[in-house]
């Protein structure tokens, strides 16, 4: 009896374990940035650029450009891109990119 108890007690381990690595990679939180602060500032660099490209093209709305955001975040591991309205510019309604990258320079 004592060696079973023991094997369903190494098969609940291995269970757990395996659960728990399926949901880290699921939501992306077993892996660390190992970008270098040099690679950050690159991929915060070409992100803007990207994302500014779509917002300077005048046959694409901001909603369009809004949805390829995601796809732009995601390639170059930003924590936040989006477009929000500037404040500053009074009535025209400029909208301007935000953008937010995890402990760059720390």
């Amino acid at each position: 009896m004592v060696n079973i108890d023991k094997a369903l007690d190494k098969v609940v381990d291995w269970v757990v374990t395996t659960a728990k690595k399926l949901f880290a990679k699921a939501f992306g939180k077993d892996k660390k940035d190992e970008r270098t602060d040099e690679q950050k500032s690159a991929d915060l660099t070409k992100g803007v650029a990207e994302a500014e490209a779509l917002l300077m093209d005048e046959s694409i709305s901001a909603t369009d450009v809004r949805a390829q955001l995601p796809g732009i975040q995601t390639k170059y591991r930003l924590t936040r891109l989006a477009l929000v309205t500037d404040s500053k510019a009074g009535d025209d309604g400029r909208v301007v990119i935000h953008v937010r990258l995890p402990s760059l320079f720390l």
